[in-house]
């Protein structure tokens, strides 16, 4: 395993891309082949576990990626506008507390999906 001691990989921004990259591998790895395989296919050829589970996925990873980089935005505001101040509110403390945040804020604002979205099999007229 390789450590990395330089602390130029420890930055707030370096932080925020690599929640970015995780949110939207979470997309690409689970979320998108289901999907390709459905508009292939024109049907879900899974189980209703499975489509509850990547609407809920899909819509968890975007939101985390949304709030990902509206994070990066304030952050980069605030290194603007007050340099000095930025050092104090952006430790690595507060930026780990900020990523856990967003994920349990996108976890917790889909969790009624789960109910919600259902597999619907269409009955074909002969």
């Amino acid at each position: 395993m390789c450590k990395i001691k330089d602390t130029i990989f420890y930055s707030v921004t370096n932080y925020f891309v690599i929640n970015l990259s995780v949110a939207d591998l979470l997309v690409v790895t689970i979320c998108m082949p289901m999907t390709i395989s459905q508009e292939i296919s024109m049907s879900w050829n899974h189980s209703e576990f499975l489509c509850k589970l990547t609407s809920y996925l899909q819509s968890v990873g975007v939101t985390a990626s949304i709030y990902t980089i509206m994070a990066m935005s304030i952050d980069r505001y605030l290194a603007i506008r007050n340099p000095m101040i930025l050092r104090y509110i952006c430790s690595q403390k507060n930026i780990i507390l900020v990523i856990i945040s967003i994920w349990l804020i996108s976890m917790a604002f889909f969790i009624t999906i789960y109910g919600a979205v259902s597999l619907l099999i269409p009955s074909y007229i002969d």
